[in-house]
């Protein structure tokens, strides 16, 4: 005998509407995240599989141009590669690593973002992709065909193939306020 036991999601709790906004920008402004900043934000198990590595390249590379932040949640076998990798681009400026948050904490951060990214091609529930939807978050994501049913591309999100095509989606979903909007 077998079941299907489905992975649940409490949605209400990531609801923009449950978050005060005064607590949302006071988080923001304790990471270091001005006003002004639009903020890509990944949340989950830091892994060299995630590929968090290469965006954070990519963002040295193309996106420090730009009043834009990344901030990493979580923590994994990867978070101690991954800092030296952001002090080695000199990117602690904009690359903001939380390291493990408590759980009751996690909704709050989806909110203290403007987007959320990922570059995993790993997932097998993308509960994140998910979570970030029932935030309010437009989602930019490396392409897998588990996602074509979660992102509507120019709907609710993006995807990038490689990451020269992530630099171009992410300057996208910076310049274009009424697609990360919509």
């Amino acid at each position: 005998p077998y079941a299907l036991i489905p992975t649940g999601i409490e949605l209400n709790l990531f609801y923009k509407e449950k978050h005060d906004r005064e607590e949302i920008l006071k988080l923001r402004r304790s990471l270091g995240i001005d006003d002004n900043d639009l903020v890509f934000v990944n949340i989950g198990r830091v892994a060299p599989e995630k590929s968090l590595d290469m965006i954070v390249k990519e963002f040295a590379k193309d996106l420090k141009n730009y009043q834009a932040k990344l901030l990493i949640v979580g923590d994994g076998p990867a978070m101690t590669g991954l800092k030296e990798l952001v002090k080695e681009l000199e990117m602690e400026k904009y690359v903001i690593l939380t390291g493990a948050v408590p759980w009751a904490d996690v909704p709050k951060y989806y909110q203290a973002g403007d987007v959320f990214v990922n570059a995993s091609v790993t997932e097998t529930q993308g509960l994140t992709y998910i979570e970030a939807l029932a935030s309010s978050l437009p989602l930019l994501a490396r392409y897998d065909t588990n996602l074509e049913e979660i992102i509507t591309e120019n709907v609710n999100g993006l995807f990038f193939h490689d990451f020269d095509e992530f630099s171009k989606q992410s300057i996208r979903m910076i310049e274009d306020k009424e697609l990360r909007e919509r």
